[in-house]
């Protein structure tokens, strides 16, 4: 599996992200390339620069066009009629979003309302692209990040003097893992930490990692570090061993709706499984255990949901280790349509072929097949290929 780790040190923004993996060996005229298909006027340029010794990269986005103030609407019409592919497309605006949330609920306005720089930038939009475009063009498979420094002291912006952290990239971070380092200077930016929201899998400190390169991405700034942002990449083991907690709690006097709320509730705060166990429970009354099978990193949203939308007064925790293999994803086309794969690999070995169920659906609806026909057909045209595909 081709992983990348990024040690952030020095805090990142969306053109050291971008500029690390330059540096790392991302050919620019094919970042560029891909990146034109915004169809929006600028030029890029990188300069080699040191940072207290070190050697690195300093990426900029240049627009060539008259500044535009443009909104969030405008910005999502730029990118969803774009050139870019689909994927892309959905994690650019995910990023560019998330910032535009942020701003929105820190000046108390409507996400349609937000109109400044930091959304409206050429500069914002191609750094929130050209992240997503370089993990692809680099063929980057699983994501890495240590926790994100904040710096202290104030940041001249558009709005005037602002704290540092910044209220917006405060907002962004919610839920990521951050400290904070005496050092004046905007170390982590918005876009930055959205970046490292939307495409990061996991934060945590390096994993096992065999190297293949390093790169070096230069903030603009001089400070009494190397500021820098690191990235390494490597192979990294095939299947993954995660530490995970299975918490329970047993549940006698909630509705049915209200179980199946609090169900898609955990997932969406994290939750890597949820099930519920019939059970019977004291004075012959049914009840249920719940079961969530949660990461670290969303344990206690996970037990703050728990508490919030359950009667339950206590939980219980049992340390688990999980094991997940390794999945791409590609997309297969039949004489049926298209529709996505979802291949599992064991000690290199393909091993489970699952095409996708929504994909799937679909297709069945609108030929008037059953969902089993269509998934058939679509597991077996992966398998026939998977020489192919791989």
């Amino acid at each position: 599996m081709r992983v990348a780790f990024f040690d952030c040190f020095s805090g990142i923004s969306g053109d050291m992200f971008i500029a690390s993996l330059l540096d790392a060996g991302l050919s620019l005229s094919k970042l560029e390339e891909e990146l034109k298909k915004l169809n929006l006027s600028f030029r890029l340029e990188t300069e080699r620069v040191i940072r207290q010794g070190i050697g690195g990269l300093r990426f900029k986005v240049l627009p060539t066009e008259p500044k535009i103030i443009r909104t969030w609407p405008s910005v999502k019409e730029i990118v969803g009629s774009s050139r870019l592919e689909k994927e892309i497309k959905e994690k650019t605006l995910k990023i560019i979003k998330t910032i535009a949330e942020a701003e929105a609920k820190v000046h108390r306005i409507s996400l349609d309302q937000v109109h400044f720089h930091e959304i409206g930038g050429v500069d914002t939009i191609v750094d929130a692209a050209g992240a997503v475009l370089s993990l692809k063009l680099l063929k980057i498979q699983k994501v890495y990040c240590s926790p994100l420094p904040q710096g202290v002291g104030f940041v001249q912006t558009e709005h005037g003097l602002l704290p540092l952290p910044a209220p917006a990239t405060s907002e962004v971070l919610k839920g990521v893992p951050t400290y904070s380092r005496p050092i004046p200077a905007e170390l982590t930016t918005p876009t930055g930490a959205a970046i490292a929201k939307i495409l990061v899998d996991e934060f945590r400190e390096m994993p096992p990692l065999e190297v293949e390169t390093i790169g070096y991405g230069a903030g603009y700034r001089e400070l009494e570090h190397p500021n820098l942002l690191r990235v390494f990449i490597g192979q990294g083991p095939t299947e993954e061993e995660e530490d995970v907690k299975l918490i329970e709690t047993t549940i006698d006097d909630s509705q049915p709706q209200s179980l199946g709320y609090l169900s898609e509730l955990l997932m969406e705060k994290g939750a890597l499984e949820v099930w519920f166990t019939p059970v019977q429970m004291k004075k012959n009354r049914p009840g249920v255990v719940l079961s969530v099978l949660v990461s670290t990193p969303f344990e206690e949203k996970i037990l703050e949901s728990i508490f919030s939308e359950t009667n339950t007064l206590g939980v219980r925790f049992v340390p688990l280790k999980r094991l997940t293999l390794e999945r791409k994803v590609v997309e297969v086309r039949t004489r049926l349509g298209r529709a996505r794969v979802k291949i599992g690999f064991w000690r290199g070995r393909p091993v489970t072929i699952s095409p996708e169920y929504e994909d799937c659906k679909k297709i069945a609806k609108e030929k008037g097949l059953t969902l089993k026909e269509v998934q058939e057909e679509f597991r077996l045209k992966a398998k026939k290929n998977l020489k192919r595909l791989f």
